[in-house]
Order: structure tokens, then C-alpha cells, then sequence
């Protein structure tokens, strides 16, 4: 379709777009003028392409002034092709619009039905070819120096391409990519070349809708709403057994703008009570306006719904395992509607043996909603009766490792004495070292980084730190692949 804000003073003066500035004052003196904004109206644009959701979720921009709507098993919705033609007309005039439509099998015959032919023009099955042959061939979306040589050759109609035969038609283009041009666009038109839209939003996996004949203007109504279309929704997704992880709720209002929230799961969700709390907490930054009288609630990615079961054997008290992981993801849903996604994550192993970088983060909703299963317990499992071995690592690592002074009693031992923080502390008991050497393909400043020997310590106070010495002491002229200098300390953690 193409649209264009309606004017009828203009047209009634024979004001025209493209017309020169000067000659429109002329005819206007009064007319006020203000510099083009292509952004505002780039972004109109998308915001029409996303009301138009209504009639498909298949809808692109077409250049400055069109939209692309795929309307295949849609038209049935709304009582056929004329009467899906006539209320996009209707609904287009009520946002002062004009909307010029056209419909066909074809992208490129829509485009020029929608832009040379009548205000709602529909090319019939197997019609396509007589449709377009009236129209000039500037409808085959062609540049306008390939326009200008098929003008000076005489032709002026597309119908004239169709009985001329392809090799007189190459013999007259002196350019063959004018050539290809031309034959490719007709092919385009007439279906015997693919082509296919470029959609503003990818298809959703499962959608439902609802129009009402009176704009919403409660915010109150919502949920109402939003249970409707999520009913719908579910007996979808457990009729192909599917559950959706990205959600999005959208209000169509009748000023043409678009509200919409959207929100994931750490789980596949398909219950309309889950949706209702995760939606509700948002519920109150929708801008209605003047009122929505269309909703769009989709599960824009769906994955298999499973449903683990839990063991005879576990305890009432305790809940089952199932049960425990289903009420913690529905915990990390809700707190990362109200926190925001990037508010609350999970840690997670990474393959390395250097300590900050064996773990990192990640979003909770990127998860389960349940433990990296990759973890592996650092402490071994031990009878009641002996007492727990003591932690290798500390449960708390500083985000950067800081250096100390250090006075050891040997080169190679653990600190005496070491500052930290302009603080001195005076050592009692020390065990290691246990070495660390970093993966051997990463570098640091153009070197590979240091082997780290690190010790448990206690201070005097009963306090324990985790430090370690970066680098060895020996002849670095021997190991090309350490940096020269005396190996440096570290403090790194804290044990409870």
C-alpha cells in the first residue's frame, strides 16, 4: 500500500509533492514551510508498519511512503479480500491518512497495483499479468536512467514487454545490466523470479489477538485482556505440546501509535496465571492514549514444554526436585520483571584454571532457573562423625587481585609478614604453595602471563587470606615466555 496525509486545500490549489518551493508560494502565499525531517517520518513510518500487525504479523516498510503486508491466510479473518481492502482503507482515512491499496501474489505486483493502479486494486488468481500490463514501467521499480532508455526505445507500458521475445529485447539495451534490470523486475512481477519481505518484526511462533468495537482506556481492563488472549494462547501451545519463553503484549491504539511490553522466562510458561503476575507488574507503563481497540499477545520464541516429575520417595516437607526448580524460575521471572534482566544473575563455570576466570556471569533468565549442572563440589563429601575438611578456595574472591608487600623467610616460602592496604599483618600459620599456571595460548601485553603459587594464610587475629606470587625466581633469561622482573605478590580472597 502507499499513504499519504490527507490535504484537500492542497489538492484543490494543485499543490503536488516534488514541486518546486517557489512556484508553491506562488500559488499559496500563505503557505508555511518547514525543513524535512526523513528520521520522523522513517520512524512514522515503522510505527504504522507496527500497527498494521492487526491484519498480519508478516508487514515491512516499502520506501518512504508503502507498507509490505503479507496477507496469505489472513483475508479470511476479516470477510475476504475486498472487505479486508475496505477496512484498512477506513481505518487508515480515520488517522488522516490515504491509503492507496493494491493486492496481489506477488511482492512486486502489490507494489504496483498499490502505487500506479486504482485506490484499491486487486489482481485476481492467475490475473497478475493482464493487471499490470495498463501500467507504465515505472511500476517494475526500476532506476530512473533504465526508465529513461526504455522510454526512448517506445516502451512506455509493461503489457509491451510480454510478447516481445527476450533476445530482441537484450539486442536493443546497449547496457546488459539495464537489461537484467528489466527482466528481472518482470519476472519478479509476474512470479517466475522469488522474492520475499524483509518483515519489521520476526514471525512469531504463536499469537493471539482480540479487536473490541470500544477503545480501552482502563488500564484496569488489561488483565481482562491479557487472560482472554492467554487462553487462547495456551490451548495452542499444549496442542503442538509448546511452551513460550519471550513474550509480547501489545496494544494497538487508534491514533496509530503501538504500546507494547515484552518479557522472558526462565522456563517455558504456558499458564495464563504465570503471565497475569509477570504482565501485571508492568501493566501501568502502557500509554493507551486515546485508547487501544486492538491486543496482540504472542510467544515470539517457544520451545518443548516438559513437566519432570519428582520421586515417590521425597518428602512432603521438602516439596520435590521438580517442584523447587518450577517455583525458583517462577521466582527469577518475577524478579526480573521488577529488577530488570540484566538486575539479577547466575554464576556459571568457565574452563580455566586462573580463579577470576573460572566463573562467569550471566543473566538468570538465560538459565534454567536452576544450578549450572557443571558445577562440581570443591569439598568432597564426608561422614558426620569426622569433622569437614577445610575449604581449598574462599568463598569470597576480590573482583581484581591486589598487591601486597611481602617478607617471606625463603624465597620460594610462604609470607612472614605481609601489608595490605597501608596495613600490616603479622603471620602464623601459612599452607601451599599450590600452583596455577594460566592457559599457555593467552597473552598479557604481548607475554604470557605469570605461574601463580598460591598459600593459605592466618594472621594473628585468626583471620585467613588466600595470596599468591606471580612469577617464579629464577633466571628469566632462560624463559622467554615470563616477563622480566621479581616475582610479584597478590592478595585475592578471604576464607569465612
Amino acid at each position: 500500500m502507499r499513504l499519504h496525509a490527507v490535504d484537500e486545500r492542497a489538492a484543490q490549489l494543485g499543490l503536488t509533492r516534488g514541486m518546486m518551493l517557489t512556484d508553491a508560494k506562488a500559488r499559496l502565499p500563505g503557505l508555511l514551510h518547514a525543513p524535512a525531517d526523513l528520521e520522523g517520518d522513517h520512524a512514522a513510518l515503522q510505527g504504522l508498519a507496527e500497527w498494521c500487525l492487526r491484519y498480519s504479523p508478516f508487514v515491512a516498510a516499502d520506501g518512504e511512503d508503502g507498507l509490505l503486508i503479507d496477507a496469505t491466510g489472513c483475508a479470511h479473518l476479516f470477510g475476504g479480500e475486498e472487505a479486508m481492502l475496505a477496512r484498512m482503507e477506513s481505518q487508515f482515512a480515520k488517522l488522516g491518512l490515504k491509503a492507496y491499496l493494491g493486492m496481489a501474489q506477488t511482492v512486486g505486483a502489490a507494489s504496483a497495483l498499490a502505487r500506479f493502479g486504482p485506490p484499491r486494486a486487486i489482481a485476481p488468481q492467475g490475473g497478475v499479468s493482464e493487471a499490470l500490463s495498463a501500467l507504465p514501467m515505472a511500476a517494475l521499480r526500476l532506476e530512473p536512467q533504465v526508465l529513461l532508455l526504455l522510454q526512448r526505445l517506445g516502451l512506455t507500458r509493461i503489457g509491451q514487454l510480454y510478447a516481445m521475445p527476450r533476445l530482441a529485447l537484450a539486442r536493443r539495451f546497449r547496457s546488459r545490466v539495464a537489461e537484467e534490470a528489466v527482466l528481472f523486475r518482470l519476472d519478479q512481477a509476474l512470479g517466475r523470479q522469488p522474492e520475499s519481505l524483509n518483515p519489521l518484526h520476526p514471525a512469531p511462533s504463536f499469537r493471539a489477538h482480540a479487536g473490541y468495537s470500544e477503545p480501552v482506556q482502563d488500564l484496569s481492563f488489561l488483565p481482562e485482556v491479557l487472560r482472554r488472549l492467554s487462553a487462547d494462547l495456551k490451548s495452542m501451545l499444549v496442542r503442538e505440546g509448546q511452551g513460550g519463553t519471550r513474550w509480547t503484549f501489545r496494544a494497538l491504539r487508534v491514533d496509530g501509535q503501538v504500546a507494547a511490553l515484552s518479557l522472558r522466562t526462565a522456563r517455558p510458561v504456558r499458564e495464563e496465571a504465570h503471565l497475569a503476575r509477570l504482565f501485571k507488574e508492568r501493566f501501568e507503563q502502557m500509554d493507551l492514549g486515546l485508547g487501544a481497540e486492538y491486543f496482540i499477545l504472542s510467544a515470539d520464541e517457544a520451545v518443548p514444554f516438559t513437566q519432570s516429575q519428582g520421586s515417590w520417595a521425597e518428602s512432603e516437607e521438602g516439596g520435590s526436585a521438580s517442584g523447587q526448580e518450577e517455583a525458583l524460575a517462577g521466582l527469577i521471572d518475577r524478579l526480573s520483571v521488577r529488577l530488570g534482566a540484566e538486575a539479577l544473575r547466575l554464576q556459571g563455570p568457565c574452563e580455566s584454571h586462573v580463579p577470576e576466570r573460572a566463573v562467569h556471569s550471566r543473566p538468570a533468565l538465560d538459565g534454567a532457573g536452576v544450578a549450572d549442572p557443571a558445577w562440581s563440589p570443591s569439598i568432597p563429601s564426608a561422614p558426620l562423625r569426622s569433622p569437614p575438611p577445610r575449604p581449598l578456595r574462599p568463598l569470597r574472591l576480590l573482583t581484581k587481585p591486589e598487591p601486597i608487600e611481602v617478607m617471606a623467610e625463603v624465597p620460594d616460602g610462604p609470607p612472614m609478614h605481609f601489608r595490605w592496604r597501608h596495613v600490616p599483618h603479622q603471620v602464623t600459620r601459612a599452607e601451599g604453595p599450590e600452583r596455577i599456571a594460566p592457559e599457555w595460548w593467552r597473552l598479557q601485553d604481548g607475554v604470557f602471563e605469570d605461574v601463580r603459587d598460591y598459600f593459605r594464610i592466618e594472621d594473628v587475629r585468626g583471620r585467613r587470606y588466600w595470596v599468591f606470587r606471580a612469577g617464579l625466581y629464577q633466571d628469566r633469561a632462560q624463559n622467554h615466555a615470563l616477563p622480566g622482573g621479581a616475582p610479584s605478590w597478590f592478595l585475592h580472597g578471604f576464607f569465612a
